[in-house]
């Protein structure tokens, strides 16, 4: 092929490589002021979010769920920030990124974790997830998933020392890791009881903080997984992150059973 296509080929190298880099690159720094030191405690709390009204908001900004789950928790670390005295202007994020194929098999999991920096102004939420989803279809559009397996081969004919210190400085210096995980839609028992909610203990991964959403019976379950020493006021960030959300479903119609669309995390099994 490189013979018949020398130009093309070439061409069609350079993106890979490029793309490739991209995926493994080092990150010196996090871009967050205040979120920097990193642990091995963690702090767990949790809320719930309408599941419908966040997919409204996504498709009314021409955005997915995904799209508009990103863009809340952008918005609420924007108001951590604030809130901080250190407004800044974008943050470096983790999403990982479903790469499952119908020749899978139905146990086990596929993913890859991509990491890009998001902008975090203005504050207009429909402007937010419009950017999120450009850079989300950017990486999911582009050839990097499809170089996932190459540079896995690549990574596991390296010693063991080597390969955990490429992946410790792709991810401990990131700000913040989001992860969009699909629940169950119909009503579930576990030995005859009720299961009301679902949430994600998701690891931060060398980040700051993790927050997961499961979907569960038209809830949004959102898990958020803190490391303390980065983020030494848990109640502070988790109640921006609660704004941030409020602010990307004010997009979306209220109904009127539902004054807010956020609410505590619920009891039950």
């Amino acid at each position: 092929r490189s013979g018949r296509t020398p130009v093309r080929s070439a061409l069609g190298a350079a993106e890979n490589l490029r793309w490739s880099a991209r995926l493994v690159a080092p990150v010196s720094e996090p871009l967050s002021p205040v979120m920097r030191s990193r642990s091995t405690n963690l702090v767990f709390r949790a809320f719930d979010v309408d599941l419908e009204r966040l997919r409204d908001a996504g498709h009314r900004a021409e955005g997915s769920l995904n799209d508009a789950f990103v863009a809340a928790v952008a918005a609420g670390l924007r108001r951590y920030h604030e809130a901080n005295g250190t407004p800044v202007t974008s943050l470096r994020m983790t999403l990982p990124i479903n790469i499952r194929s119908e020749n899978d098999t139905a146990a086990g999991n596929r993913f890859t974790p991509v990491r890009f920096v998001v902008p975090l102004e203005p504050s207009d939420p429909a402007t937010m997830v419009a950017a999120v989803s450009r850079l989300v279809h950017e990486w999911r559009d582009g050839p990097a998933l499809g170089l996932t397996d190459a540079l896995a081969s690549i990574l596991n004919a390296l010693p063991t020392q080597v390969v955990t210190s490429i992946f410790a400085s792709m991810l401990r210096n990131v700000d913040f890791v989001a992860t969009n995980i699909p629940g169950i839609p119909i009503p579930v028992y576990l030995a005859g009881a009720k299961v009301n909610r679902q949430y994600a203990f998701a690891p931060p991964s060398g980040a700051s903080v993790n927050v997961a959403l499961v979907s569960h019976v038209g809830h949004c379950c959102i898990g958020v997984n803190i490391d303390p020493k980065a983020v030494p006021s848990p109640e502070l960030l988790v109640s921006c992150l609660e704004e941030g959300f409020e602010e990307v479903l004010s997009l979306a119609p209220r109904s009127g059973k539902d004054a807010s669309g956020v609410e505590q995390a619920g009891g039950g099994l």
